[in-house]
C-alpha cells in the first residue's frame, strides 16, 4: 500500500476518510448483534442507572477503549447503552479509534451533540457495523509517513489537527 505524507494531510483529512468510509457496505447484523441492538434499546434507561457498566470504563475492553477515547478526543457524548452496543462491533483498539472517529464525523454531519440508541442506530449507524474487511482497508487507508529527519509510520486518527473541519459540532 502507498501511504501519504504527512504534508499532503489537512484539518479534513479525518473527514474525507470518514466520507470514504460512510459509503462502505454494511453486513447484516449477526443474531448476536441483533440480541444486543434489542437488549440495549429497550434497557437503555436501566443501562445509565447501572454503576457496573461504568467499571468497564477503565478495563482493556471495547467499551473502555470507546469511552476513554470519545471523552478525552471527541466533542459529543454517549449514553452507557450505546457504548454497550458499539462494543460489539470493535475487536481491537484500532477499530474503537475508527468508530470514534466516524461518530465525530456523524455527529458534526448530523448537528448531533449526544447519541443514545435510536439516534446511533436511525441516524447513524442505521446499516448496522462495518464489516472486518472494511475496517481494516480503512485501518491502513487513515496511516501516513511523518514528515520527520527518520520518517515512521504514523495513525491520522490519533491526530487533533487532522480533524479540525469536523471538532465543532453545530445543533441542527
Amino acid at each position: 500500500m502507498e501511504y501519504k505524507y504527512e504534508k499532503d494531510l489537512g484539518p479534513d483529512s479525518i473527514q474525507k476518510w470518514c466520507e470514504e468510509m460512510d459509503k462502505k457496505p454494511r453486513p447484516a447484523l449477526t443474531n448476536e448483534e441483533a440480541k444486543a441492538l434489542i437488549a440495549c434499546t429497550m434497557n437503555e434507561k436501566e443501562i445509565a442507572k447501572d454503576p457496573k457498566v461504568e467499571e468497564l470504563y477503565d478495563g482493556w475492553n471495547a467499551v473502555g477503549l470507546l469511552y476513554k477515547r470519545i471523552k478525552y478526543r471527541h466533542t459529543y457524548t454517549i449514553e452507557k447503552a450505546a457504548l454497550l452496543f458499539l462494543s460489539y462491533g470493535i475487536d481491537s483498539p484500532g477499530n474503537s479509534t475508527q468508530y470514534a472517529n466516524f461518530l465525530q464525523y456523524k455527529c458534526w454531519q448530523l448537528g448531533i451533540n449526544h447519541i443514545d440508541m435510536n439516534t446511533l442506530c436511525r441516524k447513524i449507524l442505521p446499516g448496522g457495523f462495518f464489516s472486518k474487511e472494511t475496517l481494516n482497508e480503512m485501518w491502513e487507508k487513515q496511516k501516513y509517513v511523518s514528515d520527520e529527519k527518520n520518517p515512521s509510520l504514523l495513525n491520522m486518527l490519533d491526530n487533533g489537527r487532522f480533524m479540525e473541519s469536523i471538532r465543532d459540532i453545530k445543533a441542527k
